[in-house]
């Protein structure tokens, strides 16, 4: 992307170089103006040889000069524009951040400018940059960020929830992509990003677009948090089915499938089916269809064209149809295969860890501990570390092996919010209730965590073929419910609710 970018602005430079130089063939007496339009020359001389570094020395000479301001406007803008990719590609990123800003912001800047300053952003560790950047790309040319891959808006916007004024920059890149960006996957379930966007709207009082906006929101677990949370009430009055989670699953399965004939070249929608339907209960309608999904993979792996980043998770929710039967070997034995299966043409270390957890869950923890054993952590995203972490901790302590599940614990907690629901999970593992209590209270009190520290206390029926840890964590869960503490800390912001079966599953 950067060469396309050099290119096209070695274009306008040298055009405009020729453009300029409008004196007579004998050579007037050196002047300023003439070295600067020497060195333009010389440029165009240097990229024709390949010579970037030299270019760019010449370039950054050229934008000191004085005249650089009296250069015709694309010219200026070629200048920066080729600085900063040039610097980019030499890992400079200061210099990289500083031209890439000016040339975005010059009258003649365009989607190419802002996609630069994306990229330079993000690879350089800028988050309040990236999300910026993207933002503008989202406002003003929302076909470009059609074109970037869903993981990095998602990143971006998860990022943007840890800057410190997250909550409004959250908002504004949401408000940008709703209005026209769709994903690339339309079988992404982007329901969680909804959410935080309804919030944002109800404390801009523009209570019509959050009810329009909550009518999308389909994920069972996403609505059961949100009811639970009194931030979402005014969505609620009056309409009790609008985050209803049964409705919300019934209408996720009924938009897959109008998808479906118009994608059957991805297999994330046989993997949305048969999510949808596992959500609704309907285990053995979900298991045929994603078995056909993966059979079809391997008799015919050209028939699908996002196998390279979506074949793993397939296995991940055969795994989750086959635990939620109570076929727990097989379940396991999908996500060996998942394990296996390479992401991107890289180890697939989140079905590892989906797969150490299995083997957690299931009793099997010295399996477990070689699993998580064999990733590394320095490799990891901090929630990929905190999920690892967990792994450890819980099997270690089934194991009765207490300094390490101490261990790994003090490090997990070490991790504060990036750990997400793991660190309370783990807390129930070691029976340490006062503190779970603590991490509690700490996350509700925090608007960016308490819809989801709400759906983790709410009071779900217990689904069939529980295993051990399954039972001790919803007892964990339980004992939480009931502590003074922790209900005082639940009733100003929000509430418990009991489920039925019949509340979430299409019971025969």
């Amino acid at each position: 992307m950067r060469r396309l970018f050099l290119a096209a602005a070695a274009a306008v430079l040298l055009t405009g170089s020729a453009v300029a130089d409008t004196r007579p063939q004998a050579a007037p007496p050196p002047s300023s103006q003439e070295s600067f339009d020497l060195a333009i020359q010389e440029v165009g001389a240097d990229l024709q040889k390949g010579d970037y570094a030299h270019a760019r020395e010449v370039l950054e000479r050229a934008r000191r000069s004085p005249y650089f301001a009296k250069a015709p406007a694309p010219m200026r803008h070629a200048i920066a524009l080729m600085i900063a990719g040039i610097a980019t590609d030499a890992k400079d990123w200061p210099a990289a951040r500083a031209a890439i800003i000016e040339a975005s912001e010059m009258a003649d800047a365009g989607k190419e400018d802002w996609l630069l300053r994306l990229q330079i952003a993000a690879a350089s560790g800028d988050k309040a940059g990236a999300v910026s950047a993207l933002t503008t790309l989202a406002t003003r040319y929302p076909e470009t960020v059609a074109t970037l891959p869903d993981e990095t808006i998602a990143y971006e916007l998860n990022a943007a929830r840890r800057l410190p004024d997250g909550e409004a920059r959250v908002f504004a890149l949401a408000d940008a992509l709703f209005a026209k960006w769709k994903p690339q996957n339309p079988f992404e379930d982007l329901s969680g990003e909804r959410a935080d966007y309804v919030l944002g709207l109800l404390a801009r009082n523009r209570l019509a677009d959050a009810e329009a906006a909550a009518r999308l929101i389909t994920k069972d677990e996403v609505l059961i948090g949100m009811r639970a949370d009194k931030r979402f009430d005014k969505v609620d009055e009056g309409a009790p089915d609008r985050l209803s989670p049964k409705t919300g699953s019934l209408a996720r399965l009924k938009a897959v499938d109008a998808l479906l004939a118009a994608h059957g070249d991805r297999i994330s929608g046989p993997t949305a089916k048969a999510e949808a339907l596992m959500d609704l209960g309907r285990f053995s309608e979900a298991l045929t269809v994603i078995d056909a999904a993966l059979a079809r993979a391997n008799s015919a792996p050209d028939g699908f064209v996002d196998l390279e980043t979506r074949l793993g998770w397939a296995h991940n929710v055969r795994n989750q149809i086959l635990s939620q039967m109570g076929r727990r070997e097989e379940a396991i034995e999908a996500l060996e295969i998942g394990a296996r299966t390479p992401e991107n043409g890289r180890p697939n270390v989140n079905q590892t860890l989906n797969l150490g957890a299995a083997q957690m869950t299931a009793g099997r923890s010295k399996a477990a501990l070689a699993t998580v054993g064999s990733v590394r952590l320095d490799h990891m995203s901090p929630y990929g570390r905190a999920v690892a972490l967990k792994i450890t901790v819980c099997a270690a302590s089934d194991l009765g092996d207490k300094d390490t599940a101490q261990t790994a614990l003090k490090t997990l907690r070490d991790l504060g919010d990036e750990a997400k629901g793991n660190t309370l999970d783990a807390l129930l593992c070691v029976n340490d209730l006062d503190a779970a209590a603590a991490v509690v209270i700490k996350r509700l009190g925090s608007p960016d965590l308490r819809r989801a520290m709400l759906l983790t206390l709410q009071d779900t029926p217990s689904l069939p073929n529980q295993t051990a840890y399954d039972a001790a964590r919803a007892a964990g869960r339980a004992a939480l419910r009931k502590r003074p503490d922790v209900v005082a800390a639940i009733e100003p912001v929000g509430r418990i609710l009991h489920y039925r079966l019949e509340d979430l599953w299409q019971v025969p």
